[in-house]
């Protein structure tokens, strides 16, 4: 559903957008055909003034296959803790997001492994796996991060956007080669991360 906003002495109407395109809405509710970031723009004229805010949702499409997410805290068995993790704890919630994995990470080239919720095979009609993150500003703060040593980010470059949730889509081919387990590869601009990262969910579609 979306929603609903209002404003003293008018009408709120609401559109939704994703990629630009805009995306057909029915009795105030979308379908999500694909995951991402959806923007619901909301409009209303008040005393010949016309108003305007946009709203930002991430959104993950109901045909989407999870990998690993955080809803509860019996997750967290899944979400392996090597070395180069000094400490990994469930949250209920952080900025905004319920069910987050954080991750206390005090050594240079962190890396963070899951194990996938389905079997290998399931996965192999996907295209992509998108991991959804939040990196706090901070001293030698994560900036750069690739799936496997190998696939970075399609349109980041490998960099992280700190002080925010983001969804970082990745192909999947590296994760599929991977058998039963897959990494991500972090770096910060002086080769040693010392802080934390949140994790609120990894899927496939």
């Amino acid at each position: 559903a979306i929603p609903k906003a209002t404003i003293r002495g008018g009408e709120v109407s609401a559109s939704v957008y994703n990629s630009g395109k805009q995306v057909a809405t029915q009795q105030d509710s979308f379908v999500a055909n694909s995951s991402g970031e959806y923007i619901i723009t909301y409009q209303a004229m008040v005393d010949g003034f016309l108003y305007k805010k946009n709203v930002k949702l991430f959104v993950k499409a109901p045909n989407a296959l999870e990998i690993i997410d955080f809803d509860q805290a019996s997750d967290m068995d899944n979400f392996l803790s090597l070395a180069v993790i000094e400490k990994t704890e469930w949250m209920q919630s952080y900025a905004g997001e319920t069910g987050v994995a954080k991750v206390t990470i005090n050594r240079d080239w962190p890396r963070f492994w899951f194990k996938p919720a389905h079997s290998m095979a399931e996965y192999e009609g996907c295209e992509y796996l998108y991991i959804r993150m939040y990196v706090p500003t901070g001293v030698n703060q994560l900036t750069w991060l690739n799936l496997c040593d190998s696939a970075l980010p399609e349109g980041y470059a490998g960099y992280i956007i700190a002080d925010k949730w983001v969804t970082y889509k990745f192909p999947i081919e590296p994760f599929l080669s991977k058998g039963l387990s897959g990494y991500f590869v972090g770096n910060s601009t002086s080769y040693t991360y010392h802080g934390e990262i949140y994790i609120a969910d990894v899927f496939a579609m």
